[in-house]
């Protein structure tokens, strides 16, 4: 089966300019390809000391391109697609780059419930401004636990790994105050960080008092042993860290350990 690409209508998009080095074809692609030319649409033809491909631009040839690209391979070949756009331009949506933030919702009072409580908000296009105090948290069980530990929070949202640029968004677009509870690694100091490059003035990183304590007792460190939080600990000493995060990374690297969220509360 011939499946519509991004890589392939680029490709067709340089055939229809001049003949085209067979090298840049994807391997997923050569089906394809070996379909335009049994079909007689494309052939090959020697050139130097490679190959180049050569494109019959006929009738037949764009009604094929029809059929694989609805709207031509102009339109498939460029980037940043939704998921809308990508199932118009290569009939597939999970070809689409555009991902949704995994998210759970609570709400601590009734201010926001009108529009948060169909738990789509994010998705849509709206003039609603997320306001008071909202707090992100990346472990369930704290996030089940939410109302006890932050109990003067508006609304909680639990997402899931590194925040997304999704979430990022919508929040600096809003009138509220955040506090980002993630794991204390270095996975979770970068979510902190992301979210205080965009709303410096809003963002507080949740430390508790006694954060040295939990990491002496009951650091763990199979999560300095993912390779995520190696390399992203890598990166951030890189990183003109602010107080909080600088912190929390000194202690990674005293107990050579992550500490998880979990372990603040029963």
């Amino acid at each position: 089966m011939i499946t519509g690409t991004q890589p392939l209508a680029r490709f067709l998009e340089k055939l229809k300019v001049g003949p085209t080095p067979s090298s840049e074809v994807r391997k997923s692609d050569l089906s394809a390809i070996s379909n335009l030319e049994d079909l007689g649409f494309l052939s090959k033809q020697k050139r130097g000391n490679g190959q180049v491909y050569v494109l019959n631009d006929c009738h037949g040839y764009r009604q094929w391109e029809a059929n694989i690209f609805p709207e031509g391979t102009e339109s498939a070949s460029l980037s940043g697609k939704s998921r809308s756009e990508a199932g118009k331009t290569l009939r597939d949506t999970k070809l689409s780059s555009q991902t949704s933030p995994f998210l759970e919702i609570r709400l601590h009072s009734s201010q926001n419930c009108m529009t948060l409580g169909s738990m789509n908000w994010y998705y849509q296009d709206s003039d609603y401004k997320l306001n008071g105090t909202i707090v992100l948290i990346e472990n369930l069980r704290t996030f089940l636990k939410s109302d006890i530990i932050f109990p003067e929070s508006e609304v909680v949202i639990r997402y899931d790994g590194i925040i997304s640029d999704v979430i990022i968004e919508i929040l600096s677009n809003s009138d509220c105050n955040i506090i980002i509870a993630p794991d204390y690694d270095p996975v979770g100091v970068l979510s902190y960080i992301r979210l205080k490059d965009k709303i410096s003035d809003r963002t507080e990183f949740y430390l508790p008092n006694n954060l040295n304590d939990l990491f002496s007792s009951y650091s763990n460190r199979k999560l300095m042993s993912k390779s995520k939080n190696k390399s992203t600990l890598r990166s951030l000493l890189n990183r003109d860290l602010d107080e909080p995060s600088a912190y929390v990374i000194q202690l990674i690297q005293k107990y050579n350990a992550g500490l998880e969220q979990e372990t603040l509360h029963n």
